[in-house]
């Protein structure tokens, strides 16, 4: 609309929602320590599927240039 390259701004006619904003609540205690040990049990699971898929990848490639 400022270079005058559009009659009118569309935008501006939209009807947004209104959203209600939510409290945030911290985590107490408890729920920290279940959220951290839940992430850590994540990332020891990921880490194993990683080292396995090395692994397998590894001995595809030794099979490759042995046969």
């Amino acid at each position: 609309m400022r270079e005058e390259l559009i009659a009118r701004n569309v935008a501006r006619i939209v009807e947004t929602p209104t959203v209600t904003p939510k409290e945030v609540r911290p985590l107490d205690g408890a729920e920290a320590r279940i959220l951290l040990k839940t992430a850590l049990t994540h990332h020891r699971e990921q880490q194993e599927r990683e080292r396995k898929s090395r692994a397998r990848s590894g001995s595809r490639c030794r099979a490759s240039r042995t046969g």
